[in-house]
Protein backbone atom coordinates (compact mmCIF):
# COMPACT_ATOMS: atom_id res chain seq x y z
CA UNK A 1 0.00 0.00 0.00
CA UNK A 2 1.39 3.70 -0.57
CA UNK A 3 1.86 5.36 1.27
CA UNK A 4 2.71 2.27 3.75
CA UNK A 5 0.68 2.76 7.35
CA UNK A 6 1.88 4.13 9.71
CA UNK A 7 3.06 1.63 12.49
CA UNK A 8 1.15 2.23 15.64
CA UNK A 9 3.58 0.10 17.62
CA UNK A 10 6.60 2.74 17.03
CA UNK A 11 6.96 3.99 20.80
CA UNK A 12 8.85 6.78 19.53
CA UNK A 13 6.01 7.93 17.18
CA UNK A 14 3.16 7.11 19.45
CA UNK A 15 4.83 9.46 22.42
CA UNK A 16 4.48 12.38 19.68
CA UNK A 17 0.50 11.84 19.22
CA UNK A 18 -1.95 13.20 21.02
CA UNK A 19 -5.93 11.16 21.45
CA UNK A 20 -8.03 13.91 20.45
CA UNK A 21 -5.23 13.75 17.00
CA UNK A 22 -6.02 10.06 16.53
CA UNK A 23 -9.50 10.47 16.76
CA UNK A 24 -9.34 13.63 14.27
CA UNK A 25 -7.55 11.14 12.10
CA UNK A 26 -9.91 8.39 12.02
CA UNK A 27 -12.78 10.76 11.80
CA UNK A 28 -11.59 12.57 8.63
CA UNK A 29 -9.16 10.54 7.21
CA UNK A 30 -5.79 11.34 5.43
CA UNK A 31 -5.64 12.96 2.47
CA UNK A 32 -4.20 11.55 -0.59
CA UNK A 33 -3.93 8.00 0.71
CA UNK A 34 -6.37 5.10 0.91
CA UNK A 35 -7.04 6.55 4.29
CA UNK A 36 -10.73 7.84 4.55
CA UNK A 37 -12.63 8.64 7.40
CA UNK A 38 -14.52 6.67 9.56
CA UNK A 39 -17.81 8.82 9.83
CA UNK A 40 -19.97 5.52 10.26
CA UNK A 41 -18.82 4.93 13.32
CA UNK A 42 -20.69 7.37 16.17
CA UNK A 43 -18.69 9.82 17.84
CA UNK A 44 -18.08 7.96 20.98
CA UNK A 45 -17.11 4.48 18.76
CA UNK A 46 -14.42 7.04 17.45
CA UNK A 47 -13.09 8.14 20.55
CA UNK A 48 -12.86 4.63 21.99
CA UNK A 49 -10.81 3.60 18.96
CA UNK A 50 -8.70 6.51 19.68
CA UNK A 51 -7.62 5.74 22.90
CA UNK A 52 -6.96 2.27 21.85
CA UNK A 53 -4.90 3.21 19.14
CA UNK A 54 -2.98 5.31 21.57
CA UNK A 55 -2.56 2.37 23.63
CA UNK A 56 -0.73 0.24 21.47
CA UNK A 57 2.83 1.10 21.52
CA UNK A 58 2.86 1.47 25.42
CA UNK A 59 5.07 -1.31 26.73
CA UNK A 60 3.42 -3.61 30.44
CA UNK A 61 6.39 -2.51 32.44
CA UNK A 62 5.43 1.04 31.88
CA UNK A 63 1.51 0.90 32.49
CA UNK A 64 1.79 -1.37 35.76
CA UNK A 65 4.44 1.42 36.96
CA UNK A 66 2.05 4.28 36.16
CA UNK A 67 -0.72 2.53 37.82
CA UNK A 68 0.85 1.94 40.64
CA UNK A 69 2.11 5.54 40.82
CA UNK A 70 -1.68 6.54 40.37
CA UNK A 71 -2.56 4.54 43.08
CA UNK A 72 -0.29 5.75 45.61
CA UNK A 73 -1.35 9.66 44.68
CA UNK A 74 -1.42 10.56 41.04
CA UNK A 75 -5.05 11.25 41.39
CA UNK A 76 -3.83 14.77 42.38
CA UNK A 77 -1.51 15.03 38.90
CA UNK A 78 -3.35 18.50 36.80
CA UNK A 79 -4.02 16.36 33.67
CA UNK A 80 -6.06 13.38 35.11
CA UNK A 81 -9.41 14.28 33.30
CA UNK A 82 -10.65 13.46 30.25
CA UNK A 83 -10.07 16.62 28.10
CA UNK A 84 -6.03 17.25 28.94
CA UNK A 85 -5.92 12.89 28.54
CA UNK A 86 -7.02 13.50 25.09
CA UNK A 87 -5.81 16.59 24.39
CA UNK A 88 -1.46 16.34 25.53
CA UNK A 89 0.63 14.40 23.99
CA UNK A 90 2.70 11.57 26.56
CA UNK A 91 6.15 13.99 25.20
CA UNK A 92 4.49 17.16 26.71
CA UNK A 93 3.16 15.46 30.19
CA UNK A 94 7.33 14.29 30.38
CA UNK A 95 8.65 17.68 29.29
CA UNK A 96 5.95 19.30 31.99
CA UNK A 97 5.40 16.52 35.19
CA UNK A 98 8.65 14.33 35.07
CA UNK A 99 8.81 10.26 33.99
CA UNK A 100 6.30 9.41 36.83
CA UNK A 101 3.63 11.35 35.57
CA UNK A 102 4.11 10.34 31.66
CA UNK A 103 3.88 6.42 32.98
CA UNK A 104 0.71 7.76 34.51
CA UNK A 105 -0.46 9.44 31.65
CA UNK A 106 0.24 6.37 29.56
CA UNK A 107 -1.94 4.33 31.84
CA UNK A 108 -4.95 6.48 31.88
CA UNK A 109 -5.02 6.15 28.14
CA UNK A 110 -5.45 3.08 28.45
CA UNK A 111 -8.06 3.44 31.57
CA UNK A 112 -9.50 6.69 30.56
CA UNK A 113 -12.79 5.64 32.71
CA UNK A 114 -10.31 6.53 35.67
CA UNK A 115 -9.78 10.33 34.29
CA UNK A 116 -12.19 12.87 36.05
CA UNK A 117 -14.61 14.49 33.68
CA UNK A 118 -13.87 17.96 33.08
CA UNK A 119 -16.16 20.07 32.01
CA UNK A 120 -15.19 22.21 28.75
CA UNK A 121 -16.13 25.72 28.36
CA UNK A 122 -18.94 26.20 26.21
CA UNK A 123 -16.83 28.91 23.89
CA UNK A 124 -13.89 26.30 24.52
CA UNK A 125 -16.67 23.83 22.67
CA UNK A 126 -17.19 26.12 20.02
CA UNK A 127 -13.67 26.53 19.30
CA UNK A 128 -12.91 23.03 19.52
CA UNK A 129 -15.53 22.40 16.57
CA UNK A 130 -14.34 25.34 14.50
CA UNK A 131 -11.23 23.92 14.24
CA UNK A 132 -12.38 20.59 13.53
CA UNK A 133 -14.86 22.28 10.63
CA UNK A 134 -11.86 23.57 8.98
CA UNK A 135 -9.75 20.59 9.42
CA UNK A 136 -13.14 18.60 7.68
CA UNK A 137 -13.14 21.54 5.10
CA UNK A 138 -9.43 20.72 4.03
CA UNK A 139 -9.81 17.31 3.84
CA UNK A 140 -12.94 17.93 1.15
CA UNK A 141 -15.90 16.99 3.43
CA UNK A 142 -17.71 19.95 2.97
CA UNK A 143 -21.02 18.27 4.21
CA UNK A 144 -19.39 17.20 8.05
CA UNK A 145 -17.42 20.88 7.88
CA UNK A 146 -21.13 22.65 8.16
CA UNK A 147 -22.23 20.05 10.51
CA UNK A 148 -19.46 20.84 12.76
CA UNK A 149 -19.81 24.59 12.14
CA UNK A 150 -23.90 24.39 13.40
CA UNK A 151 -22.77 22.15 16.26
CA UNK A 152 -19.73 24.46 17.51
CA UNK A 153 -22.72 27.16 17.77
CA UNK A 154 -25.57 25.46 18.91
CA UNK A 155 -23.78 23.27 21.37
CA UNK A 156 -21.52 25.71 22.70
CA UNK A 157 -21.69 29.79 21.73
CA UNK A 158 -25.39 30.09 22.20
CA UNK A 159 -25.14 28.77 25.62
CA UNK A 160 -23.53 32.15 26.46
CA UNK A 161 -25.02 34.23 24.23
CA UNK A 162 -27.78 35.42 27.17
CA UNK A 163 -24.46 36.14 29.78
CA UNK A 164 -22.49 37.73 27.18
CA UNK A 165 -25.75 39.84 26.23
CA UNK A 166 -25.32 40.79 29.84
CA UNK A 167 -21.45 42.68 29.69
CA UNK A 168 -21.47 42.83 25.55
CA UNK A 169 -24.03 43.14 22.99
CA UNK A 170 -22.40 44.43 20.65
CA UNK A 171 -19.55 41.70 20.88
CA UNK A 172 -21.79 39.04 20.92
CA UNK A 173 -23.96 40.01 17.87
CA UNK A 174 -20.34 40.06 16.29
CA UNK A 175 -19.57 36.41 17.04
CA UNK A 176 -22.39 35.39 15.59
CA UNK A 177 -22.21 37.45 12.41
CA UNK A 178 -18.73 36.21 11.59
CA UNK A 179 -19.56 32.47 12.54
CA UNK A 180 -22.35 32.94 10.32
CA UNK A 181 -20.06 34.30 7.65
CA UNK A 182 -17.75 31.20 8.03
CA UNK A 183 -21.18 28.76 7.58
CA UNK A 184 -21.45 30.93 4.15
CA UNK A 185 -17.98 30.37 3.27
CA UNK A 186 -18.22 26.64 3.45
CA UNK A 187 -21.42 26.62 1.92
CA UNK A 188 -20.32 28.67 -1.07
CA UNK A 189 -17.08 26.21 -1.36
CA UNK A 190 -14.52 29.17 -0.96
CA UNK A 191 -10.79 28.72 -0.90
CA UNK A 192 -9.44 26.97 2.16
CA UNK A 193 -7.48 30.31 2.92
CA UNK A 194 -10.40 32.05 3.18
CA UNK A 195 -12.04 29.69 5.49
CA UNK A 196 -8.75 29.82 7.46
CA UNK A 197 -8.93 33.88 7.84
CA UNK A 198 -12.42 33.24 8.78
CA UNK A 199 -11.51 30.77 11.34
CA UNK A 200 -8.79 33.02 12.68
CA UNK A 201 -11.21 36.39 13.48
CA UNK A 202 -13.88 34.14 14.88
CA UNK A 203 -11.34 32.34 17.47
CA UNK A 204 -9.79 35.90 18.17
CA UNK A 205 -13.97 37.18 18.92
CA UNK A 206 -14.38 33.72 20.69
CA UNK A 207 -10.96 34.59 22.78
CA UNK A 208 -12.44 37.79 23.79
CA UNK A 209 -15.56 36.69 24.90
CA UNK A 210 -13.95 34.82 27.41
CA UNK A 211 -12.04 37.24 29.36
CA UNK A 212 -15.49 39.37 29.28
CA UNK A 213 -17.05 36.25 30.71
CA UNK A 214 -14.04 35.36 32.73
CA UNK A 215 -13.85 32.09 31.94
CA UNK A 216 -17.08 29.90 31.98
CA UNK A 217 -18.05 31.88 35.70
CA UNK A 218 -20.63 34.58 36.00
CA UNK A 219 -20.28 37.57 38.19
CA UNK A 220 -23.48 37.96 40.30
CA UNK A 221 -24.72 40.47 38.70
CA UNK A 222 -23.97 39.60 35.22
CA UNK A 223 -25.70 35.80 36.50
CA UNK A 224 -28.99 38.38 37.98
CA UNK A 225 -29.28 40.25 34.71
CA UNK A 226 -29.22 36.86 32.57
CA UNK A 227 -31.84 35.66 34.45
CA UNK A 228 -34.10 38.52 34.37
CA UNK A 229 -33.69 38.94 30.53
CA UNK A 230 -34.17 35.55 29.65
CA UNK A 231 -37.49 34.81 31.32
CA UNK A 232 -38.71 38.32 30.77
CA UNK A 233 -37.99 37.77 26.64
CA UNK A 234 -39.50 34.40 26.51
CA UNK A 235 -42.24 34.95 28.46
CA UNK A 236 -43.48 38.31 26.81
CA UNK A 237 -44.57 36.64 23.85
CA UNK A 238 -46.28 33.58 25.31
CA UNK A 239 -48.32 36.18 27.43
CA UNK A 240 -48.81 38.68 24.74
CA UNK A 241 -51.15 35.69 22.85
CA UNK A 242 -52.60 34.55 25.95
CA UNK A 243 -53.76 37.51 27.06
CA UNK A 244 -55.18 38.38 23.83
CA UNK A 245 -57.31 35.41 23.78
CA UNK A 246 -58.26 35.45 27.61
CA UNK A 247 -59.24 39.01 27.20
CA UNK A 248 -61.28 38.36 23.74
CA UNK A 249 -63.19 35.74 25.54
CA UNK A 250 -64.12 38.05 28.63
CA UNK A 251 -65.08 40.97 26.44
CA UNK A 252 -67.35 37.85 24.74
CA UNK A 253 -68.91 37.16 27.56
CA UNK A 254 -68.06 33.83 27.04
CA UNK A 255 -65.94 32.84 30.51
CA UNK A 256 -67.14 29.14 30.53
CA UNK A 257 -64.89 28.80 27.38
CA UNK A 258 -61.68 30.71 29.64
CA UNK A 259 -60.57 26.46 31.22
CA UNK A 260 -59.62 25.25 27.61
CA UNK A 261 -57.22 27.77 27.64
CA UNK A 262 -56.17 27.50 30.40
CA UNK A 263 -55.44 23.78 29.72
CA UNK A 264 -53.53 25.15 26.84
CA UNK A 265 -51.08 26.98 28.94
CA UNK A 266 -50.87 25.13 31.88
CA UNK A 267 -50.37 21.86 29.99
CA UNK A 268 -47.26 23.86 28.43
CA UNK A 269 -45.57 24.71 31.67
CA UNK A 270 -46.33 20.93 32.46
CA UNK A 271 -44.52 19.80 29.28
CA UNK A 272 -41.87 22.22 29.90
CA UNK A 273 -41.06 20.81 33.41
CA UNK A 274 -40.83 17.41 31.65
CA UNK A 275 -38.56 18.72 29.25
CA UNK A 276 -36.45 20.05 32.17
CA UNK A 277 -36.77 16.69 33.83
CA UNK A 278 -35.58 14.55 30.32
CA UNK A 279 -32.80 17.14 29.13
CA UNK A 280 -31.46 16.75 33.03
CA UNK A 281 -31.37 13.33 34.19
CA UNK A 282 -32.35 11.11 30.66
CA UNK A 283 -30.80 12.40 27.52
CA UNK A 284 -28.90 15.69 26.10
CA UNK A 285 -31.49 17.58 24.02
CA UNK A 286 -28.89 18.64 21.27
CA UNK A 287 -28.90 22.06 19.71
CA UNK A 288 -29.67 21.30 16.24
CA UNK A 289 -32.49 19.20 18.16
CA UNK A 290 -33.61 22.27 19.97
CA UNK A 291 -33.26 25.01 16.97
CA UNK A 292 -35.46 22.13 15.26
CA UNK A 293 -38.55 22.35 17.74
CA UNK A 294 -38.01 25.76 18.15
CA UNK A 295 -38.39 26.53 14.68
CA UNK A 296 -41.28 23.96 13.52
CA UNK A 297 -43.37 25.16 16.36
CA UNK A 298 -42.96 28.60 15.55
CA UNK A 299 -44.18 28.37 12.41
CA UNK A 300 -46.74 25.86 13.25
CA UNK A 301 -47.50 28.90 16.09
CA UNK A 302 -47.34 31.45 12.96
CA UNK A 303 -50.10 29.88 11.02
CA UNK A 304 -52.88 29.79 13.62
CA UNK A 305 -52.23 33.33 15.09
CA UNK A 306 -52.57 34.29 11.62
CA UNK A 307 -55.41 32.32 11.03
CA UNK A 308 -57.08 33.44 14.78
CA UNK A 309 -55.93 37.14 13.64
CA UNK A 310 -58.28 37.34 10.75
CA UNK A 311 -61.49 35.59 12.28
CA UNK A 312 -61.05 38.66 15.27
CA UNK A 313 -60.65 41.12 12.51
CA UNK A 314 -63.83 39.56 10.62
CA UNK A 315 -66.03 40.70 14.25
CA UNK A 316 -64.45 43.82 14.78
CA UNK A 317 -67.24 45.69 13.14
CA UNK A 318 -69.67 46.50 16.06
CA UNK A 319 -72.85 45.55 14.19
CA UNK A 320 -71.51 42.33 12.70
CA UNK A 321 -70.48 41.23 16.51
CA UNK A 322 -73.49 41.67 17.74
CA UNK A 323 -75.36 39.75 14.53
CA UNK A 324 -72.27 37.24 15.67
CA UNK A 325 -72.61 37.22 19.34
CA UNK A 326 -76.47 36.57 18.76
CA UNK A 327 -76.75 33.70 16.39
CA UNK A 328 -73.16 32.19 15.76
CA UNK A 329 -70.68 32.83 18.76
CA UNK A 330 -71.60 29.17 20.30
CA UNK A 331 -71.62 27.38 17.55
CA UNK A 332 -68.78 28.52 16.15
CA UNK A 333 -66.37 28.04 19.11
CA UNK A 334 -67.90 24.83 19.50
CA UNK A 335 -67.03 23.44 15.93
CA UNK A 336 -63.14 24.67 15.90
CA UNK A 337 -62.49 28.06 17.00
CA UNK A 338 -62.39 27.61 20.33
CA UNK A 339 -59.93 24.35 19.82
CA UNK A 340 -57.72 26.63 17.56
CA UNK A 341 -56.92 29.19 20.51
CA UNK A 342 -56.56 26.68 22.65
CA UNK A 343 -53.67 25.28 20.84
CA UNK A 344 -52.24 28.77 19.91
CA UNK A 345 -51.70 29.09 23.85
CA UNK A 346 -50.04 25.82 24.01
CA UNK A 347 -47.71 26.42 21.38
CA UNK A 348 -46.80 29.92 21.73
CA UNK A 349 -46.31 28.48 25.63
CA UNK A 350 -44.64 25.70 24.98
CA UNK A 351 -42.61 27.29 22.51
CA UNK A 352 -41.22 30.16 25.11
CA UNK A 353 -41.03 27.24 27.88
CA UNK A 354 -38.79 24.69 26.10
CA UNK A 355 -36.09 27.48 24.90
CA UNK A 356 -36.66 29.00 28.65
CA UNK A 357 -35.87 25.54 30.29
CA UNK A 358 -32.78 24.75 28.24
CA UNK A 359 -31.42 28.50 28.82
CA UNK A 360 -31.32 28.21 32.57
CA UNK A 361 -29.78 24.69 32.55
CA UNK A 362 -26.88 26.34 30.70
CA UNK A 363 -26.70 29.61 33.13
CA UNK A 364 -27.50 27.39 36.04
CA UNK A 365 -23.94 25.33 35.28
CA UNK A 366 -22.23 28.56 34.53
CA UNK A 367 -23.39 30.77 37.46
CA UNK A 368 -21.60 28.18 40.20
CA UNK A 369 -21.01 30.42 43.36
CA UNK A 370 -23.47 32.82 42.12
CA UNK A 371 -26.88 30.38 41.59
CA UNK A 372 -28.67 32.82 44.39
CA UNK A 373 -28.71 35.65 41.54
CA UNK A 374 -30.12 33.89 39.07
CA UNK A 375 -32.68 33.00 41.39
CA UNK A 376 -33.19 36.66 42.43
CA UNK A 377 -33.72 37.33 38.83
CA UNK A 378 -35.85 34.77 37.68
CA UNK A 379 -37.85 35.90 40.67
CA UNK A 380 -37.80 39.53 39.61
CA UNK A 381 -38.45 38.40 35.76
CA UNK A 382 -41.33 36.63 36.58
CA UNK A 383 -42.77 39.43 38.85
CA UNK A 384 -42.32 41.82 35.76
CA UNK A 385 -44.71 39.67 33.58
CA UNK A 386 -46.99 39.38 36.06
CA UNK A 387 -47.59 43.44 36.29
CA UNK A 388 -47.04 43.58 32.26
CA UNK A 389 -50.29 40.90 32.46
CA UNK A 390 -52.09 43.08 35.53
CA UNK A 391 -52.11 46.11 32.99
CA UNK A 392 -52.94 44.03 29.55
CA UNK A 393 -56.05 43.03 31.20
CA UNK A 394 -56.97 46.80 33.38
CA UNK A 395 -56.83 48.19 30.38
CA UNK A 396 -57.43 45.90 27.48
CA UNK A 397 -60.95 45.22 29.10
CA UNK A 398 -61.87 48.55 28.87
CA UNK A 399 -61.82 49.26 25.12
CA UNK A 400 -64.99 49.38 23.38
CA UNK A 401 -65.62 45.67 21.19
CA UNK A 402 -64.51 47.16 18.14
CA UNK A 403 -61.39 49.11 18.76
CA UNK A 404 -60.82 45.89 21.08
CA UNK A 405 -61.06 43.51 18.15
CA UNK A 406 -59.20 45.30 15.44
CA UNK A 407 -56.24 45.65 18.07
CA UNK A 408 -56.28 42.02 19.24
CA UNK A 409 -56.51 41.19 15.45
CA UNK A 410 -53.65 43.28 14.65
CA UNK A 411 -51.86 42.18 17.45
CA UNK A 412 -52.32 38.52 16.98
CA UNK A 413 -51.14 38.97 13.21
CA UNK A 414 -48.24 40.87 14.03
CA UNK A 415 -47.07 38.40 16.75
CA UNK A 416 -48.06 35.51 13.43
CA UNK A 417 -45.33 37.15 11.22
CA UNK A 418 -43.15 37.92 13.87
CA UNK A 419 -43.29 33.97 15.05
CA UNK A 420 -42.29 33.07 11.18
CA UNK A 421 -39.38 35.12 11.75
CA UNK A 422 -38.20 32.94 14.61
CA UNK A 423 -39.31 29.61 13.08
CA UNK A 424 -37.02 30.49 10.15
CA UNK A 425 -34.11 31.67 12.26
CA UNK A 426 -34.19 28.62 14.38
CA UNK A 427 -33.75 26.52 11.34
CA UNK A 428 -31.08 28.19 9.87
CA UNK A 429 -29.30 28.11 13.01
CA UNK A 430 -29.96 24.24 12.90
CA UNK A 431 -28.91 24.03 9.01
CA UNK A 432 -32.11 23.36 7.73
CA UNK A 433 -32.51 26.27 5.53
CA UNK A 434 -29.79 28.43 3.98
CA UNK A 435 -29.03 31.97 5.39
CA UNK A 436 -28.13 34.62 3.28
CA UNK A 437 -27.19 37.99 5.05
CA UNK A 438 -28.50 41.49 3.50
CA UNK A 439 -27.65 45.09 4.53
CA UNK A 440 -30.80 45.65 6.82
CA UNK A 441 -31.13 46.09 10.43
CA UNK A 442 -32.36 43.34 13.03
CA UNK A 443 -33.99 43.06 15.90
CA UNK A 444 -34.31 39.54 17.14
CA UNK A 445 -36.20 40.12 20.30
CA UNK A 446 -39.63 41.30 18.10
CA UNK A 447 -38.66 38.63 14.95
CA UNK A 448 -36.59 40.49 12.54
CA UNK A 449 -33.40 39.06 11.09
CA UNK A 450 -31.13 41.14 8.31
CA UNK A 451 -31.25 37.77 5.84
CA UNK A 452 -33.27 36.99 2.56
CA UNK A 453 -35.18 34.00 3.94
CA UNK A 454 -36.85 35.55 6.86
CA UNK A 455 -37.59 38.59 5.59
CA UNK A 456 -39.08 37.26 2.06
CA UNK A 457 -41.27 35.35 4.07
CA UNK A 458 -42.31 38.07 6.56
CA UNK A 459 -42.77 40.64 3.69
CA UNK A 460 -45.13 38.02 2.15
CA UNK A 461 -47.17 37.19 5.42
CA UNK A 462 -46.97 40.94 5.57
CA UNK A 463 -48.88 41.84 2.27
CA UNK A 464 -51.58 39.10 3.00
CA UNK A 465 -52.44 40.21 5.93
CA UNK A 466 -52.40 43.94 4.83
CA UNK A 467 -54.46 42.80 1.50
CA UNK A 468 -56.40 40.29 4.17
CA UNK A 469 -57.75 43.11 6.54
CA UNK A 470 -58.19 45.72 3.74
CA UNK A 471 -60.64 43.37 1.90
CA UNK A 472 -62.49 42.77 5.13
CA UNK A 473 -63.07 46.39 5.73
CA UNK A 474 -64.68 46.14 2.46
CA UNK A 475 -66.72 43.62 2.56
CA UNK A 476 -67.83 44.97 6.33
CA UNK A 477 -69.15 48.27 5.20
CA UNK A 478 -72.53 49.23 6.96
CA UNK A 479 -75.07 48.88 3.15
CA UNK A 480 -73.12 44.77 3.46
CA UNK A 481 -74.30 43.84 6.38
CA UNK A 482 -77.70 41.72 5.91
CA UNK A 483 -80.95 43.83 7.76
CA UNK A 484 -81.60 40.28 9.45
CA UNK A 485 -77.98 40.07 11.24
CA UNK A 486 -78.59 43.54 12.67
CA UNK A 487 -81.64 42.91 14.16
Amino acid sequence: MEPAPADFHDVTRMRQRSVYGLYSTISLGVTGTSMSGFTQLSEEDRWALAFYVASLATPTDVTQKGAAIFAAGGKTLPFVNLRDLAAFTENEVRSSHGEDASMVFAWLRQNPGKAKIAAESPLAFTGRHLDESLAAYRAGDISLAQRLAVTGYLEGFELVEASLDASDRALRQDIETQMTAYRNLLRAGAPITEAERQATLVHTLLASAADKLDGSRLSPTAALVSAFFIIVREGLEALLVVAAIVAFLVKAERREALPFIHIGWMSALGLGALTWFVASYVIAVSGAGREVTEGIWALAASAILLYVGFWLHDKSHAERWKAFVGRHLTHALTRGTLWALTGVSFLAVYREAFETVLFYQALWQQAEGARGSVLIGFGLGGGTLAILAWLIFRFGLRLPIGPFFAASSVLLALLGVMFAGHGVAALQEAGWLPLDPVNFFQVPALGMYANQQALWLQGILLAAVTAGFAWGYARRRPETIPRNETR
